[in-house]
Formats: structure tokens, C-alpha cells, sequence
């Protein structure tokens, strides 16, 4: 179980860096409405399949 928390944490910090490079690439074009969009529709999903077993396993691998 600890594992499994631990490998959360370490994709969760992962995303938020991969998070931040979008920022960043985005602001370098002028297109950051479009990024945040693109963001929110992401959130919307994750959070729409984070009680799914299946999503659970695959997002933890």
C-alpha cells in the first residue's frame, strides 16, 4: 500500500511539472486561454474517472 501511495506521489509532482512546462510553453506562444481550457477539460476527466478501479491502476502504473 505504501507503494502505492509513494508512486502516486512522485506521477502527481510529475504532472504538476509537466503542468508548469505547459504554462510556460503556452505563455511563450500567447495561447494561455487555450491552455487552461485544454487544463480544465483534463481535470474534468480525471476527476470524472478517479473512483474507477480500472482508471485507478492504469493512472498508478
Amino acid at each position: 500500500m505504501n507503494q502505492i501511495l509513494e508512486n502516486q506521489e512522485r506521477i502527481e509532482k510529475r504532472l504538476e511539472n509537466i503542468e508548469m512546462l505547459l504554462v510556460n510553453l503556452a505563455m511563450s506562444f500567447g495561447e494561455v486561454e487555450e491552455y487552461v481550457d485544454v487544463s480544465l477539460k483534463y481535470d474534468l476527466i480525471q476527476e470524472k474517472y478517479a473512483n474507477n478501479h480500472l482508471f485507478q491502476n492504469f493512472y498508478v502504473t
